[in-house]
């Protein structure tokens, strides 16, 4: 009857044993996954040398937005139209994609205006994308090699995108007037050099890869 007894509790102590150790061994693993550094997902995001300037008032031309790019210095320059109050302009890069970010902070006033951003040591090979307060995509550069532009213009698919200009540089809807320019050939106008098309993206006619 005893040795029965003594044999019982002994395997209960083997089993309890057996799961402690599972349990305390469990939880240590959970721990050391919970203490793992954060850079085991490592984020895309890059810091970004960069300045915004205050806001010029002014009237929006055919270009709504227009950049310059100093190569050899390898700044960038844009020109982007923002609300007067309320948001605030900030930029942030993820690989070679350099977003330009309106975003809002306070109440809007019923006023555009137009900031300067200066964006250094930035690679030619860099596309620039502007994305409004509104979540509007608007491709400033799909590759800072390429100098033709985009209008714009409101589209409901890629048919209603159509190229203008004498060097065919432009990208535009074929709901806007037919766009002018000066007839001058140059090496950073040719959209098929650069793998570029002019398309309806975010309803927006607009050169993009």
């Amino acid at each position: 009857m005893l040795l029965g007894i003594s044999k019982k509790f002994l395997t209960f102590i083997i089993f309890s044993f057996i799961f402690i150790s599972a349990l305390t061994l469990g939880t240590f693993l959970i721990s050391q996954k919970k203490q793992e550094p954060s850079s085991s997902f490592p984020s895309f995001e890059e810091k970004v040398n960069y300045k915004v300037e205050e806001c010029q008032l002014g009237m929006k031309g055919k270009r709504p937005f227009s950049y310059d790019y100093d190569k050899e210095k390898r700044i960038l320059t844009a020109q982007v139209w923002v609300n007067c109050c309320g948001v605030e302009v900030e930029v942030k890069r993820e690989n070679l994609t350099y977003k330009i970010l309106e975003k809002q902070y306070g109440e809007l006033c019923r006023c555009m205006c137009q900031r300067k951003v200066t964006i250094f040591d930035i690679p030619e090979k860099a596309e620039v994308i502007f994305i409004d307060k509104d979540n509007n995509l608007f491709v400033l550069a799909p590759t800072l090699k390429f100098c033709g532009f985009s209008t714009y213009g409101r589209c409901q698919t890629d048919n209603d995108c159509q190229k203008a200009g004498c060097s065919n540089q432009v990208c535009q809807s074929k709901f806007e007037k037919p766009i002018v320019t000066t007839c001058q050939w140059l090496d950073c106008y040719d959209s098929k050099k650069f793998d570029l098309k002019c398309r309806c993206l975010h309803h927006r006619c607009q050169w993009t890869k």
